[in-house]
């Protein structure tokens, strides 16, 4: 069955926060593939860590850096960044607005 959501209706959480700081979420999809909408506020991010699953994230406005496997990305809009199972990574805002992504965690391959 089709179904329409609109985000602002959705509850915001804080993500992680044993690992994280100034980073909330919306839930848009929570099955085997979950996939959130994701604010980081200037100066936000996520600690190193290491995740049993994939990552594929769609920066939608912002700025940031993330390390990856020991590479550094600079975040920008239209970026996707792929992050594979047991890859040690972090993220964070490093602009002065809020950096909003889409983030999938999939099954690791």
């Amino acid at each position: 069955m089709s179904n329409a959501i609109n985000l602002e209706d959705l509850p915001s959480s804080p993500v992680r926060p044993e690992i994280a700081n100034g980073i909330t979420g919306k839930t848009m999809l929570d099955s085997q593939t979950k996939m959130v909408y994701t604010r980081v506020e200037p100066a936000g991010g996520f600690a190193p860590h290491i995740d049993a699953y994939d990552h594929l994230m769609y920066i939608v406005s912002g700025s940031g850096v993330a390390v990856a496997g020991g590479v550094e990305y600079l975040l920008e809009p239209g970026l996707i960044l792929e992050i594979e199972a047991g890859e040690e990574h972090c993220y964070r805002n490093t602009g002065s607005d809020v950096m909003e992504l889409i983030s999938l965690n999939i099954p690791a391959r």
